[in-house]
């Protein structure tokens, strides 16, 4: 620590995450930003469907590459993200899986990054070699 004022101790903090709770923070997010729009619940039905859809979604080149080569060489791969559900079939279709693929999403885990039990569930559910 360099003892400099601006840094946050967040471990203090709970950040709890579901499923209902990330829907509920993005239906806030959609009220918040769009103001001058009377249906935002129509609104964040849309928004919800399109940021669901693989399509409107891409890997960078240098991370496919990557990501390739990790698979190659047999290399255990984690994603752990913020995003809730919807993930799992984005990843698949971007081909951001595998056998040696794990995924950790916060609805799922229950907390959201930076709550240490976001990452202490995730180190809970590795296998132990890969610790």
């Amino acid at each position: 620590m360099t003892g400099d004022s601006t840094q946050h101790d967040l471990s203090r903090f709970e950040f709890p995450s579901s499923q209902p709770i990330e829907q509920q923070l993005w239906r806030d997010l959609v009220q918040q930003l769009f103001t001058d729009i009377s249906d935002n619940n129509s609104l964040f039905e849309q928004l919800w469907k399109h940021f669901a859809n693989p399509g409107h979604w891409r890997v960078y080149e240098d991370v496919q590459c990557c990501w390739e080569s990790l698979q190659e060489q047999g290399i255990g791969i984690g994603i752990a993200s913020n995003f809730d559900r919807r993930l799992e079939p984005i990843c698949h279709e971007l081909g951001l899986n595998g056998e040696k693929c794990q995924l950790f999403c916060s609805a799922d885990l229950g907390f959201r990054k930076p709550d240490l039990r976001f990452y202490r569930a995730i180190e809970q559910s590795l296998p132990s070699e890969s610790l």
